[in-house]
């Protein structure tokens, strides 16, 4: 059964604790990949050599970048060091003898100039990659405030590979680095990668390091070079499909594109016929609280290219709107969510039927109701919505919402 035909009133009453506006200009799924690193007349490391980093004990560790054509480099730790020189193209890789779990260390790369990383261990590291069920926050998870208040282990590093949509291989992530897990950090982190992780280091006794490389919603074959789905008759679709895509949506995958959304003035419809509407939320005092004691909030990390504002005037001439610019790419799911109360428990709407709001712009949106019963992303919503260059109404009822969700 195709959960995207199930109605809400089929699994639990319609009882929002949250609603989001999940902001996109197109939606593409590709190969994910990411952007290259800069080249500089010095030693330049990918971001995945950061302090704090894990490195794989009881085998050879190599170190890449990238450097001036000809460049001599060095690199060292504990005692150690290894040597290598920049190709024609800049590139360099310098392997370093195995070495058995422990740390601190410091790790150097000399050439022009020196690059130090600190704090860096030696153990066990790890790849965790998937579909929502791996990207789940530890905060998410039944008795998930006790979990993130205990997760004070100094040997456990995590390294969240950011999403991003490419068409070729890419030598480097976007900006990001390893991050030891204390209470602030693991919050965002995996859910099932942080208990792999701290049942590793718990019966191990060494140093763990996790890597997670993983987006919602996407299937292998959109993680699989171009040479391998050719090589099978029953993937080859695939490319040709992309072969038949027009250059706007290539260009768009490979560079993002503008977006520029406003919304304002939601209402809740009751659901007795001849009632007001309940005002929800106008910005009109330049806050984003909404009426019944909750606020909205913007996920500034997922989406680093875009901007969540206040602007004025609103849609009707007056007060403000909700405004969110940047630049997306098909990979990015930003959303501007508002709850209900400040605690974001669940509330009864059985009194309403909908709700409604103005938006304007240009880019697509969807509302999605998140649901009590639901713990993952395939919350309760409707298709893309496209914005235009006018203030338009939007009315959702709760009625015609349905479960995100894969056949």
């Amino acid at each position: 059964m195709s959960l995207d035909k199930v109605h809400p009133s089929r699994t639990s009453p319609t009882r929002p604790r949250s609603i989001s506006l999940l902001f996109q200009t197109l939606c593409l799924v590709l190969v994910g990949a990411t952007s290259a690193f800069a080249l500089h007349a010095s030693p330049v490391l990918p971001h995945l050599f950061s302090d704090h980093m894990v490195l794989q004990r009881d085998m050879a560790i190599s170190v890449w970048g990238r450097a001036d054509a000809g460049e001599q480099i060095t690199v060292s730790i504990a005692g150690q060091t290894a040597q290598a020189v920049a190709g024609a193209d800049g590139r360099w890789k310098a392997t370093l003898a195995p070495m058995a779990a422990g740390g601190p260390f410091i790790l150097t790369v000399h050439g022009k100039t020196t690059v130090t990383l600190r704090d860096v261990m030696i153990g066990e590291v790890w790849l965790a990659s998937g579909q929502s069920n791996m990207t789940f926050a530890l905060s998410g998870t039944v008795n998930g405030d006790a979990e993130v208040s205990q997760a004070n282990y100094p040997g456990i590093r995590f390294f969240t590979v950011p999403g991003k949509i490419a068409t070729t291989p890419q030598m480097e992530t976007r900006s990001t680095s390893w991050k030891i897990c204390t209470p602030e950090n693991a919050k965002d982190f995996s859910a099932v990668s942080y208990f792999f992780a701290r049942t590793l280091h718990d019966n191990l006794k060494v140093p763990v390091g996790i890597i997670l490389s993983a987006r919602p919603g996407t299937s292998a074959e959109e993680w699989t070079d171009p040479d391998s789905l050719r090589r099978d008759p029953i993937l080859q679709p695939i490319l040709q499909s992309w072969a038949a895509t027009s250059p706007a949506v290539k260009s768009f995958a490979e560079n993002g594109g503008p977006i520029d959304l406003e919304f304002g003035d939601f209402e809740l419809l009751p659901a007795q016929a001849g009632s007001d509407p309940k005002p929800f939320s106008n910005f009109d005092d330049r806050t984003t609280r909404t009426s019944t004691g909750g606020d909205w909030t913007y996920n500034w990390e997922a989406v680093p290219e875009s901007t969540f504002e206040l602007v004025s005037p609103g849609h009707d001439g007056t007060g403000y709107a909700a405004r969110v610019t940047g630049t997306l790419d098909g990979i990015e799911f930003p959303h501007l969510t508002a709850t209900f109360d400040s605690n974001s428990t669940p509330v009864d709407m059985s009194g309403y039927e909908g709700i409604s709001f103005w938006a304007r712009g240009s880019g697509s949106f969807q509302f999605q109701v998140l649901q009590p019963t639901i713990t993952d992303t395939d919350n309760y919503g409707l298709g893309t919505k496209f914005a235009t260059s006018d203030w338009k109404q939007v009315t959702v009822r709760f009625s015609e919402l349905r479960q995100a969700g894969w056949e």
